[in-house]
């Protein structure tokens, strides 16, 4: 949960399941509405905007080092405080 007016940091989320493959790359979108204020290709986001009372999916995706893609998604809600 985030205020409308605060910029948050988000780590991404957790893939139990890669084994020992790694991740080589990320990439965070945002749906319309919540802004991506940086850290987009990093591992850990930093979102801002947003409208009071609206859920916004935030989504992660990943490309690891043997080229297997995957996605999650956050639900952020905005809320004030």
């Amino acid at each position: 949960i985030k205020a409308p007016g605060a910029t948050m940091a988000i780590p991404a989320p957790t893939w139990s399941d890669l084994g020992t493959d790694t991740i080589s790359s990320y990439s965070w979108s945002a749906a319309a509405g919540l802004t991506i204020a940086s850290g987009g290709s990093t591992a850990t986001v930093k979102i801002s905007g947003g409208t009071v009372n609206v859920d916004y999916a935030l989504t992660c995706s990943i490309v690891t080092s043997s080229s297997q893609a995957d996605s999650r998604v956050i639900l952020v809600q905005v809320r004030d405080r």
